[in-house]
């Protein structure tokens, strides 16, 4: 498209190009001389060749043509096919001689200026042609501007609406982190951080799979805890090495990336959650559906959410065992029933003491044995006792006091009136506790049957003492009996006899 340019006879305007095809020099001539007196100085075509090779080059395309409607056609060359012609990029203006008024019909489906005759004001007729020029420039002139306008609109909106789903995304993913906040804040009564991680996780469809790895107490393995969920993948434990004292270290980070990736597939984030150690404490391999959600989605400060939420379960359960009256030995357990049946205490026999008070028990003896028995493995002791007692206080919110009779019996002190409900609770949680965590060699002993039994025991230091005796009587017997079936299958004498031929006596 051509630029508008202030075209007219007389004045100062713009440089125009002029194209004059006319075979009769005369006539080409006379139309020059018009245009010289306006500053333009044309070009003359005698041939629709040497116009269509002029038009073939965008540097030398006139902005005006003035074509004699004798040159419409040469040979088999034709002046509508021309393809700037075709295209409208010239204006053109028609000359018709008195010879040559029947040729005027092959004009008539070009959008010209306007028909020059012969025998009128040729400057006359030009003029108006040049006026006709100018008013459709400005009108091309104005199209440009407003499509020029137009399209800066365009961009401007186009902008508009790139930023608007920007923002639309930017608050979709900052309103799923705050729900998936508000659904950790529904799991704060949970057991632990896992627990409540597995829960929220699970019900978050835009997680296809999770996973978590953290350090065994001897600092030496990432092992992955054991979770029924569709969406969690267990992993192998890892063996480092080498011991990870201050978390899990950086070469620890790589290993169960290389592993999580290869076992779980692409779409994968890790997420480092740190507690009060220098490097994080646990490590979670999120695989999400989509890489849009991977890219777009706030990990940082999903991250940095989740490691509060660790320290706060750590703050939770932290130990208190020094801090806590209710904390006490077997010695403890007999003499405060002893004030209580013998009248030392307020609450005696006669004002209610028997029916105030209940005493629930919780037997660790498998547990125990297991541990004894793995004379290869620690098990830590004091973390698990401490760890089991702080998860029904702070946790549960049970309000009890305990007493260790030696390292196979724990028991509660409660009110009676609570016993039904404090019994549930307490059986429930010993079912579910994590036992595995305490053993140096998880992997052991993630199968293991180690769930304590739980049980009412009457407020009586005998009657404690004989059940305790009777169930040990009852496992030494037991053990007799298995070493017993064990030694008769060694002694027992072969079931078949082999004869010689001709000898009745078996050897």
């Amino acid at each position: 498209m051509m630029q508008s340019k202030d075209y007219s006879v007389t004045g100062e305007q713009d440089q125009i190009s002029v194209a004059i095809l006319c075979q009769d020099l005369k006539v080409a001539k006379s139309f020059s001389e018009i245009f010289k007196k306006t500053g333009v100085h044309p070009f003359v075509c005698t041939s629709l060749k040497e116009f269509i090779e002029i038009t073939s080059r965008p540097q030398d395309l006139p902005d005006l043509s003035i074509v004699d409607v004798k040159m419409m056609s040469e040979g088999n060359r034709l002046f509508k096919n021309i393809p700037a012609i075709r295209d409208e990029l010239i204006s053109v203006a028609f000359y018709c001689g008195q010879d040559s008024h029947a040729l005027a019909y092959s004009t008539y489906d070009l959008l010209s200026l306007g028909m020059i005759h012969e025998g009128r004001s040729l400057t006359g007729q030009v003029k108006a042609i040049l006026k006709r020029f100018n008013t459709y420039q400005g009108w091309q002139h104005q199209a440009k501007k407003a499509l020029h306008s137009e399209s800066r609109l365009d961009e401007k909106l186009n902008l508009v609406i790139k930023r608007s789903e920007e923002l639309k995304e930017k608050n979709f993913y900052h309103n799923f982190l705050k729900n998936l906040e508000a659904r950790f804040e529904t799991e704060k009564n949970a057991d632990d951080f896992l627990t409540a991680a597995a829960h929220v996780f699970a019900g978050v469809k835009e997680f296809k799979r999770f996973t978590f790895l953290e350090l065994s107490p001897s600092g030496q393995k990432l092992v992955s805890p054991k979770f029924i969920f569709d969406k969690y993948q267990e992993i192998p434990s890892l063996w480092l090495g080498r011991t990870c004292r201050d978390g899990i270290e950086f070469f620890a980070q790589n290993m169960a990336s290389q592993v999580c990736l290869e076992m779980m597939g692409g779409d994968l984030m890790s997420l480092l959650i740190k507690g009060r150690r220098g490097n994080p404490d646990l490590m979670i391999f999120i695989q999400v559906d989509n890489e849009d959600f991977l890219a777009q989605f706030d990990w940082e400060s999903f991250e940095n959410y989740l490691s509060g939420v660790f320290c706060y379960y750590g703050w939770r359960n932290q130990k208190v065992e020094d801090l806590s009256n209710n904390r006490k030995q077997s010695w403890d357990l007999f003499h405060e029933m002893d004030d209580i049946k013998f009248g030392g205490l307020p609450e005696a026999r006669l004002q209610g003491g028997y029916e105030r008070h209940a005493l629930i028990g919780v037997d660790f003896s498998d547990l125990v044995d297991r541990a004894l028995s793995q004379t290869e493995m620690r098990f830590y002791w004091k973390n698990f006792i401490q760890d089991f007692i702080n998860g029904l206080e702070v946790q549960k919110k049970l309000s009890f006091t305990s007493y260790q009779h030696g390292v196979k019996h724990l028991f509660f002190r409660v009110e009676k009136e609570e016993l039904e409900d404090y019994l549930k609770e307490i059986k429930s949680y010993s079912m579910r506790f994590n036992y595995w965590r305490y053993f140096e060699d998880a992997d052991v002993i993630l199968g293991a049957n180690l769930k304590p039994d739980t049980r009412v025991y009457p407020m009586s230091a005998q009657a404690i003492e004989s059940i305790i005796a009777k169930a040990d009587k009852e496992l030494e017997n037991t053990e007799i009996l298995k070493e017993e079936e064990v030694s008769s299958e060694v002694k027992k004498p072969a079931s078949s006899y082999f004869f010689h031929p001709g000898s009745e006596q078996s050897m």
